[in-house]
C-alpha cells in the first residue's frame, strides 16, 4: 500500500522458499501494481508449486 500510496507503478522482490513471492504477488495484483520476483535456481526447482502460483514475471537468479 505505500508503493502505491508514493505513485510507485511495480514492485521488486526475492524470495527463498516461495512464500514471500506469492504474498507479494497477491498484494500486487490487488493493488493493480507490476511484480517481478527473483529467485533463486534450487529453490525454484524445489518449489515449483509456488512458482506456479506467481503470477508475475519471475527471474531465476543462479
Amino acid at each position: 500500500m505505500l508503493a502505491k500510496r508514493m505513485g510507485r507503478t511495480s514492485i521488486v522482490a526475492a524470495t527463498g522458499a516461495g512464500q514471500h513471492g506469492v504474498a507479494t504477488a497477491v498484494a500486487c495484483a490487488k493493488l493493480a501494481l507490476d511484480c517481478t520476483i527473483f529467485m533463486g535456481t534450487q529453490d525454484m526447482k524445489k518449489r515449483s508449486f509456488n512458482v506456479s502460483q506467481m503470477a508475475p514475471r519471475y527471474i531465476i537468479v543462479i
